[in-house]
């Protein structure tokens, strides 16, 4: 919205800093990340992907922390009952450990 609203351009260095880009890469390397990214966020059940963008859809507006943990317990307890999402969790907690 501020790049619209300022008429500014941002390069993808930029875009990270402001949070509209998660990774800048080399030109020659997007599509394949791309892909990579593509690829590991399709592995996941769609059901789970659909409960947590609706969550976070559901809690972008929201600003006061009472509201917003009201929302986010019901989708997230659920969540957490899922087989693949403990196994990503357990997953990236095997990671940490290994300071990767």
């Amino acid at each position: 919205k501020a790049m619209v609203l300022f008429e500014q351009i941002l390069d993808g260095e930029q875009a990270v800093r402001h949070g509209v880009a998660w990774e800048c890469v080399d030109d020659d390397e997007l599509v394949d990340r791309a892909v990579d990214y593509a690829a590991k966020a399709a592995a996941h059940p769609v059901e789970l992907v659909a409960v947590t963008k609706k969550t976070l859809h559901d809690t972008a507006g929201v600003t006061e922390s009472v509201p917003a943990v009201q929302m986010e317990i019901p989708p997230q307890a659920w969540s957490m009952k899922q087989p693949a999402f403990v196994e990503m969790v357990g997953r990236l907690k095997a990671r940490i450990a290994a300071g990767d």
